[in-house]
């Protein structure tokens, strides 16, 4: 067993995730950039040989949502690849089909409406 992984350093893991949580890494951008750097530091002062490789790529940063039902907001969060509604959001009647399975939309009416689903987008 090496000696990086025979028992973990854990002063030295939680200054890793201090320094981690110090940005918001959004794909793409510098604070995302500046982490990356610090890992690849991290890395060859262990020993290992490291390329940080950059490239075109789509990305999704979800934006705020906001979902009101009868004039009660409901905590909701957007999904990555959505498209956005028009600034004035939409309207449309809410038709809930439980897990999202293929059978639950092909047993229900969706045209023109809004679906809510348990759980998370998959």
């Amino acid at each position: 067993m090496s000696k990086l992984t025979a028992s973990p350093d854990r002063p030295r893991l939680m200054a890793h995730l201090a320094e981690f949580a110090k940005r918001v890494k959004l794909s793409g951008t510098a604070p995302e950039l500046e982490s990356f750097h610090y890992l690849q530091q991290q890395m060859q002062s262990y020993g290992y040989r490291t390329e940080l490789l950059s490239h075109d790529a789509w990305i999704s940063l979800p934006g705020e949502a906001r979902v009101t039902v009868d004039g009660e907001p409901i905590p909701c969060i957007t999904h990555s690849m959505s498209l956005s509604t028009a600034e004035a959001g939409i309207t449309a009647p809410l038709t809930y089909i439980g897990a999202g399975h293929e059978a639950d939309f092909a047993a229900a009416d969706v045209a023109g409406k809004i679906v809510l689903i348990d759980g998370i987008t998959t």
